[in-house]
């Protein structure tokens, strides 16, 4: 366990960690950051957690789960995530707190999966080879265009705004469900 992580290098592989304040790595260095654990979560007091550059996924078949939980904070990535193609699952629970993916997720390597759990959540892109599940109490914000599950379920549930500037499709060999669209 630690205080405040600032991540401030090139190419990053973090591990699982558990941190009792902010998890911030800063966009001002160009470079990927590679998840390679299991959890990285805030705990006690907690704090946002927030990537400013692009992520891999890359724990092999693992599920990856980002928590924010403790303290109902959030969880951004500014950038886009994708997997390396090891099937890892991407799970985010805040609790109270926002989800916002401001970049595409899985559209260069689908993920495993996505599952969201908010107060919030914002999506662009997303593409997966498994379930696409996303619960919010207030309000989901699809800003994407394109929601790809291979084969999986996708459900948005919790009111749903469609904010894209085109045709939204939404695409599964699964099944899909949406509550209060």
């Amino acid at each position: 366990r630690m205080g405040t992580l600032t991540i401030d290098a090139n190419d990053i592989s973090v591990n699982s960690v558990e941190v009792t304040d902010d998890v911030f790595a800063p966009n001002s260095i160009a470079g990927t950051i590679t998840l390679t654990g299991s959890t990285i979560k805030t705990i006690g007091t907690g704090g946002a957690i927030t990537f400013n550059r692009p992520v891999v996924l890359s724990a092999v078949g693992t599920i990856i789960s980002v928590d924010t939980s403790a303290n109902n904070d959030n969880i951004i990535f500014q950038e886009t995530i994708n997997d390396t193609m090891s099937n890892d699952a991407l799970f985010l629970l805040a609790g109270n707190g926002d989800v916002d993916l401001l970049g595409n997720a899985g559209t260069i390597n689908a993920l495993g999966s996505l599952q969201v759990l908010s107060d919030n959540t914002e999506l662009r892109d997303v593409t997966t080879t498994g379930t696409i599940f996303v619960s919010a109490a207030t309000l989901i914000e699809l800003k994407g265009t394109t929601y790809t599950s291979s084969g999986g379920l996708i459900e948005f549930n919790g009111p749903v705004d469609l904010l894209a500037s085109a045709l939204i499709t939404v695409s599964t060999t699964g099944e899909f469900d949406t509550h209060d669209v």
